[in-house]
């Protein structure tokens, strides 16, 4: 019996012990920043931005921080969670505009999203965090759009170097403008003044992934990109034998005037 409590005695001691460590570990799962650390971490952080600023001499805080480390816990990778106290950086009021604490800020790609102020408990402040999360997608949808706008810029300016970065930022290869058009179909379109950044241009875009099947009012009589490019060499023959029967025109005209002068 007595080598029995002694085995229990032990094992509850060692849960004591480890109780500690265990509150330990969940504290640092949320890091605390400074003015410099948390600015960064807004502007380049590929993830929601969620922010708990507190005050060591706020009850509610007090009562605020184990909840926020278990939302924390509960919502996963897609966040990155952090704190910060309001009297050690001077950011919060002047440039996030936080009059009281606990205020939590959500934040994606340096842009907020919202914001709740006042102690919450585990779910309300869960489902408040996922609620201004949603705005993340619109505007992610709106830099999408930029990103394809910038995309076809570069070829619109036979911008190669511009192209490749707009492509490695995430512009959509394969985006539809108006009429149903597509990259490859504005880099095709630009050949003739663009010529060899073009077909350097088109090169980008097929590596890319951008695809050959033109379809819709871009394409309305459903030819294939074999048959748009001999199309486009049959224009640009008849274009070069129209320059070089001009090019006669204007040798006759130049030597008759010459003769003209020469009288």
């Amino acid at each position: 019996m007595n080598a029995l409590k002694k085995i229990t005695l032990c094992t509850f001691s060692l849960l004591l012990l480890a109780t500690p460590l265990v509150h330990a570990a969940k504290e640092t799962a949320v890091r605390k920043l400074n003015k410099s650390s948390l600015s960064n971490t807004i502007a380049t952080s590929s993830k929601i931005v969620v922010v708990d600023v507190f005050a060591t001499w706020c009850s509610p805080c007090k009562l605020m921080g184990p909840v926020f480390e278990e939302v924390s816990a509960q919502l996963g990778d897609a966040y990155e969670f952090v704190k910060v106290d309001f009297d050690e950086v001077d950011s919060c009021s002047k440039e996030f505009k936080v009059s009281s604490v606990p205020t939590i800020l959500v934040f994606k790609d340096g842009k907020e999203l919202g914001r709740t102020a006042g102690y919450k408990d585990a779910a309300t402040l869960k489902a408040k965090i996922e609620e201004l999360a949603k705005g993340a997608k619109e505007v992610t949808r709106l830099s999408q759009e930029q990103l394809n706008v910038q995309l076809l810029e570069a070829i619109q300016q036979a911008d190669v170097d511009g192209l490749k970065k707009a492509i490695a930022s995430g512009a959509d290869v394969n985006a539809e403008y108006d009429q149903g058009t597509t990259p490859v179909v504005w880099a095709l379109a630009f050949t003739g003044m663009h010529h060899e950044k073009c077909v350097e241009m088109l090169k980008v875009l097929l590596d890319a992934g951008a695809s050959l099947e033109i379809t819709g009012p871009a394409n309305p009589t459903n030819q294939t990109i074999d048959q748009m490019v001999d199309m486009m060499i049959d224009n640009a023959t008849k274009t070069l034998n129209a320059f070089k029967q001009i090019e006669g025109v204007v040798k006759e005209h130049s030597s008759k005037t010459k003769k003209v002068v020469k009288a």
